[in-house]
């Protein structure tokens, strides 16, 4: 116990000590809303792996190191994104769930994407599964883990939600 409480300590001034500094190469190199993100992470690292940084020549420079490769995640996820956008903008119009479903993208695409973004984190991931990836019920329940009868549940109340929530949207233009 006296060796954990140790390790705590030295991360404790390891923080205090190169907390600032992570601080400011984060805010000199990203956008102001994903700089607390990138150091939260760049400090996970180094208590997950704090006897290598603690064994480094020079802490502050293994966490720069860190918060470099981070950063460098956080910008591609970004790039990606906005890829994946645009590229579901140029397609073709498409049914966004199902034959069963009565929305369609057609010619309002970001009503649809608007209306994906309101619902749950479990109701965006069902559907993409289903519409974005081409999953089928069965392929739904390994990803998600459970069995076909509960995917299809909540593939049937999650597209439910996006029709409610696209016909709101519809409402509100």
């Amino acid at each position: 116990m006296s060796d954990r409480w140790s390790n705590e300590q030295r991360f404790e001034e390891l923080y205090r000590s190169t907390y600032p500094d992570i601080v400011a190469y984060c805010r000199r190199r990203l956008d102001p809303n994903l700089v607390d993100d990138v150091v939260a992470a760049t400090f996970l690292v180094a208590w997950r792996r704090l006897d290598q940084v603690l064994a480094a020549d020079s802490g502050l420079a293994w966490l720069y190191g860190v918060a470099y490769r981070t950063i460098g995640n956080q910008i591609r996820s970004r790039n990606r994104f906005s890829e994946l956008k645009a590229k579901v903008l140029r397609q073709p119009p498409v049914r966004l769930v199902s034959v069963e479903s009565s929305v369609e993208l057609g010619d309002d695409v970001e009503r649809v994407l608007r209306a994906l973004s309101t619902l749950s984190a479990g109701d965006q991931e069902i559907i993409r599964l289903a519409a974005f990836e081409g999953l089928t019920v069965s392929e739904i329940a390994q990803a998600v883990g459970g069995t076909n009868a509960s995917a299809r549940s909540k593939l049937y109340r999650a597209r439910k939600r996006l029709r409610i929530a696209s016909e709101t949207q519809l409402g509100a233009t």
